[in-house]
């Protein structure tokens, strides 16, 4: 799951690079057709669903950690400790 949060992060990372280096280019304008410009929604998108899967990701790690801290035993109570 950390894996997936990383490589959305990096997925991001790559579209604000590509749409800051095709930003020089005026759209549509006599450009090939293999040429697809990253509009600023798509980042906007993509960075949305990054942050949503990363705060999805944190609040189930400290939610299994807060149970897991309710939910251990208590140490015996009766517990002498004997110094020699």
């Amino acid at each position: 799951m950390g894996a997936t949060v990383l490589g959305m992060q990096a997925t991001v990372g790559l579209l604000v690079a590509k749409a800051l280096t095709s930003s020089a280019n005026p759209y549509y304008q006599g450009l090939s057709p293999a040429y697809s410009p990253v509009l600023a929604l798509d980042v906007f998108l993509v960075q949305a669903c990054g942050n949503t899967l990363l705060s999805h990701f944190l609040g189930l790690l400290f939610s299994l950690e807060l149970l897991r801290s309710v939910t251990l035993p208590s140490p015996p109570e009766n517990l002498i400790v004997k110094l020699a």
